[in-house]
């Protein structure tokens, strides 16, 4: 197998790329996208930990959007709940 993967990356022109880069980038691109449990299963970790390495990749450009909306819901909520003691 490690003969016809550098046969394949001489033939696309593809500087030396170990094949466990692949592992790495696939890592990397599904902790975007999927739950980190089933990143975790995708590549055979035992422990979620060793998962967690690729999490300082997943953009949080959003981040404080989605804090403050979550807030919004949590105050919201909160003042529901107030009105419904106080109607009591």
């Amino acid at each position: 197998m490690r003969r016809r993967y550098y046969s394949a990356l001489k033939a696309a022109g593809i500087a030396h790329l170990r094949f466990h880069d692949l592992r790495h980038t696939f890592g990397t691109l599904a902790v975007q996208e999927f739950a980190l449990s089933d990143v975790k299963a995708y590549m055979g970790h035992a422990d979620i930990a060793t998962t967690m390495i690729y999490v300082h990749h997943v953009p949080q450009h959003d981040a404080a959007d989605r804090l403050s909306a979550r807030l919004a819901r949590a105050s919201t909520a909160a003042a529901a709940l107030d009105r419904a003691v106080d109607a009591t």
